[in-house]
């Protein structure tokens, strides 16, 4: 079954007065989608995620992290999470058929900003900002493809899912640069490692 993608960041220096501006650099650093680039929309949580937003709001193309960190300062608080999403590009199956190909399709993502004392009970294993990639099957041989072996799915998807996969490690070598990071931890909801599920399917470590 697919799973989210979520990489977790512990960063030095993570407080109230200083954690919208590390988001802002996270935000700055992903590579959006050409043809839908920006921030496309920011919810504000309060405490935990069982509460309700106290802000939503949805963005016209090309709107830019500034304009989004600037919107969000009027809500600051330390028990607040703040989730940007975003649009980015990436291969995709055109059909449950090997032979129909590839096209280049947009996928959401989330870029999330937690409080340093937002939802106190997962505090230690969240991070302090968060990307959600969208599923762990942008990365491995479909599963629905009806074919002989495992073998043959890879090297019929290899190409695209490497190039899908190359995209994510840059994504996160690039807002690693930008912030100071003191943990990552790359992985899935379930809590298994993504870097393992890749090393047993492609070989291939980020």
């Amino acid at each position: 079954m697919a799973e989210r993608v979520i990489l977790s960041l512990w960063l030095g220096g993570f407080t109230e007065q200083t954690m919208l501006g590390l988001w802002r650099k996270a935000l700055d650093e992903f590579p959006a989608s050409c043809e839908f680039p920006g921030v496309r929309g920011m919810t504000i949580y309060p405490l935990d995620w069982t509460s309700s937003p106290i802000q939503e709001q949805t963005f016209a193309h090309g709107t830019t992290a500034e304009y989004t960190v600037v919107l969000a300062e009027e809500f600051l608080h330390a028990d607040y999470a703040y989730e940007a999403q975003l649009w980015w590009d990436l291969w995709a199956p055109k059909s449950e058929q090997p032979e129909d190909g590839w096209e280049r399709s947009v996928r959401i993502v989330s870029v999330i900003c937690l409080g340093p004392e937002f939802d106190p009970e997962e505090a230690m294993t969240s991070g302090n900002l968060q990307v959600h990639f969208g599923l762990d099957s942008a990365y491995l041989p479909p599963d629905f493809w009806q074919v002989p072996d495992e073998q043959m799915r890879q090297e019929l998807s290899g190409p695209q899912l490497r190039e899908n996969l190359d995209q994510i490690i840059a994504c996160v070598h690039k807002i690693e640069k930008k912030l100071p990071v003191s943990k990552r931890l790359l992985g899935c909801e379930s809590g298994e490692s993504l870097a393992d599920k890749l090393m047993g399917t492609w070989g291939r470590k980020i």
